[in-house]
């Protein structure tokens, strides 16, 4: 039986990403977790058996309760790694060394090397996985291809989809097509479509409603548009998102799901297919609600063991409210991932964009894309996600 021994740290993905990488053929059977005594540590591990347990591609290995090891005393940790290995004597043994504190890994390493055991090691920066002999001797480094599901991922740092039927997790095969088509117009026509029409609509719609005390649904508003505009309006008509009398440039927005959509929902559809198109990552999925986690993700991605988190809004905002954008992404980044993930602002507009931009750098978020720029969105993706 292949078996793959592999300490645990706070960051679960290293122990995912040799199970993926691997050929069905070469995948360990069975996955025995080393845990420390500390209670968080050994809820990683807990949540890494559910995650493997409920992955089709992983539910057939055997994964059983974690076992102990010592995290700070190096003799201890060494000969409880060798009751463990003496646990599976006659079975074809690997040894995972990213987990653990370093006295665990260091251990790991001296009682591998003792027993003949060939080791691995996931190199996050580099995006490797270092092999090591039976004697500890470095072999040839390789990159590792491991797509992990974003179910799996999340699964794995102790997060579940929800399930809301009126709600569904969205694919680019979801997307109202004309919608997507529009939203791909709004960025390539972006000067003239968007910041000299739709933006200035959405402006002149929240202060009409704002002066009548109605919904922004319930208000009627006179817009001249230019000749570019014009064209602009005639495809939210031909949609059905706007009501508009182009004789008098009277216009009102048809119905609050049209609204939501206008009001920057088209940043979340373009963002899900824009991604998608591009072919640059292993999943995409949109409208991604998580069990006892307020609010959703607007669209997450998976590439190569990571994952990448895009926010989209309408416009940044300043002050306390850009503070709050960027502490909610660096949040994000730290439930669902870890070091294994990076968040990106995707804004329609470039309204307060180089205040919240210099925020995004403070906190370390991995970059914010507006307007135009939207058209660069997956490769700024693929740049903070992909190892240096």
């Amino acid at each position: 039986m292949r078996v793959l021994i592999a300490p645990v740290g706070e960051q679960p993905t290293p122990n995912l990403i040799p199970l993926f990488a691997a050929k069905p053929e070469e995948r360990a059977e069975c996955v025995q977790f080393l845990v420390s005594d500390n209670d968080r540590i050994k809820k990683v591990a807990d949540h890494l058996r559910e995650a493997l347990k409920q992955d089709p591609e992983t539910a057939g290995v055997h994964v059983p309760e974690a076992l102990s090891m010592s995290a700070w005393n190096l003799e201890d940790a060494r000969s409880e790694f060798r009751q463990v290995v003496g646990k599976y004597q006659g079975d074809e043994v690997t040894v995972n060394l990213t987990g653990g504190t370093k006295i665990m890994s260091l251990a790991v390493y001296l009682e591998a090397s003792s027993a003949g055991l060939p080791m691995t090691y996931v190199n996050t920066e580099r995006g490797e996985m270092l092999r090591f002999d039976g004697r500890g001797n470095p072999l040839q480094p390789s990159r590792f291809q491991a797509k992990i599901p974003i179910e799996t991922e999340l699964w794995a740092a102790g997060q579940h989809f929800k399930r809301n039927p009126k709600k569904p997790i969205q694919t680019i095969h979801t997307v109202h097509p004309e919608r997507a088509a529009f939203a791909k117009w709004l960025v390539a026509k972006y000067p003239t479509a968007y910041e000299q029409c739709l933006g200035k609509i959405i402006r002149q719609v929240k202060e009409e409603a704002n002066s009548q005390g109605v919904s922004e649904v319930d208000c009627q508003i006179q817009f001249p548009p230019t000749k570019a505009g014009r064209e602009t309006i005639r495809q939210m008509a031909n949609m059905g998102l706007v009501l508009w009398d182009e004789t008098n440039n009277l216009l009102r927005v048809s119905d609050k799901d049209a609204w939501k959509f206008l009001n920057g929902g088209w940043v979340e559809t373009y963002a899900l297919v824009h991604l998608s198109e591009s072919g640059f990552f292993d999943k995409v999925l949109g409208n991604v609600e998580v069990e006892d986690f307020e609010g959703e993700l607007d669209v997450v991605v998976s590439l190569n063991g990571r994952l990448g988190i895009v926010e989209c809004k309408t416009k940044g905002t300043h002050g306390e409210g850009a503070t709050f954008i960027a502490s909610k992404l660096r949040q994000h980044e730290a439930i669902f991932g870890g070091t294994y993930a990076r968040a990106l602002l995707a804004l329609a507009s470039r309204e307060h964009f180089r205040e919240i931009e210099h925020i995004a750098e403070q906190y370390g978020i991995g970059k914010v894309v507006y307007g135009e720029n939207l058209r660069n969105l997956a490769r700024e993706m693929v740049s903070i996600l992909s190892p240096s």
